[in-house]
């Protein structure tokens, strides 16, 4: 038989592994300081455990029935970022943008063909600047965009990058690289991938 400080120690509807302080059942009505929380209630493992600071009755209770089931869930998938995420894009690559990626011995032709784009972005510790962003894509969605700055090596990123970049064209049948960066990407060819 289930008793009234058990139903009490369940009544809390703890979440996660929450802690409060309730009335005791068991010695509050009999003290002088009826509304004082001295019942202290931890939901942890699938149980209830609860300890009285003034009447020391302490224990556990199974969640049992009370608590509805956690639902198991499927394997989350990258959140397409969204729709208006090029609003800022440059419509045209800025000279400071095509000069860096000279530098780096390649043409924004090849940029272009990888969905690279630029925009004026903020970086944490080193403030407003061109950058030059890499779309990654899942199932031919941008879900995220990695930014560089043009000027030192600063990162941001829109949406959370978990997979390679330039992962969208890869072909079983053919073989791959995995480099280091995406800049990396552009220079070998375009099976290359980065992380």
């Amino acid at each position: 038989m289930i008793s009234n400080l058990e139903n009490v120690v369940r009544e809390t509807n703890l979440s996660g592994e929450d802690a409060t302080r309730i009335k005791c059942p068991e010695c509050s009505p009999h003290r002088k300081k009826k509304s004082e929380r001295t019942l202290s209630v931890t939901r942890k493992d699938g149980k209830y455990l609860y300890n009285c600071w003034h009447c020391s009755i302490s224990g556990s209770v199974a969640e049992e029935s009370f608590v509805t089931p956690i639902k198991t869930r499927s394997k989350k998938l990258p959140q397409v970022i969204a729709d208006n995420w090029s609003k800022d894009l440059d419509n045209e690559a800025p000279q400071v943008v095509l000069d860096y990626i000279k530098t780096r011995k390649l043409s924004w032709e090849v940029c272009d063909e990888l969905g690279v784009t630029s925009a004026t972005k903020g970086f944490n510790g080193s403030g407003i600047g061109q950058a030059i962003g890499f779309p990654y894509r899942k199932e031919g969605k941008v879900y995220a965009v990695k930014w560089r700055s043009v000027e030192g090596k600063s990162f941001t990123q829109d949406g959370s990058a978990n997979t390679f970049f330039n992962i969208d064209k890869l072909n079983i049948e053919d073989s791959i690289v995995i480099c280091e960066g995406e800049f990396d990407v552009w220079s070998n060819n375009p099976l290359c991938f980065s992380s």
